[in-house]
């Protein structure tokens, strides 16, 4: 059976609380702007290495959050569906 990338990009099933999604991001963001800043400083350029990766770091977990949120909303249908279903039978 193939993966779905949402699966891949995500293993952990656990849903995630709106606390612990900003966390992430603010953790994951800082993280990239600190890689940044020390390539920056490191290499003697303008600020661009902050600027690309906070971007990558932002880009990344809003993909990372739309597949997510798809996952989550696939999830919701079937079950409604199949609550449905067995309702009518």
């Amino acid at each position: 059976m193939r993966q779905s990338l949402s699966t891949k990009l995500i293993p952990n099933k656990r849903p995630g609380t709106p606390v612990s999604n900003g966390a992430e991001l603010a953790v994951g963001l800082l993280v990239f702007f600190a890689i940044g800043f020390l390539l920056d400083m490191w290499l003697e350029t303008q600020p661009i290495f902050m600027i690309l990766l906070s971007v990558f770091s932002l880009l990344g977990m809003g993909v990372r959050t739309y597949y997510a949120y798809n996952e989550q909303m696939k999830k919701h249908e079937d079950d409604r569906r199949k609550a449905l279903s067995e309702g009518r039978q």
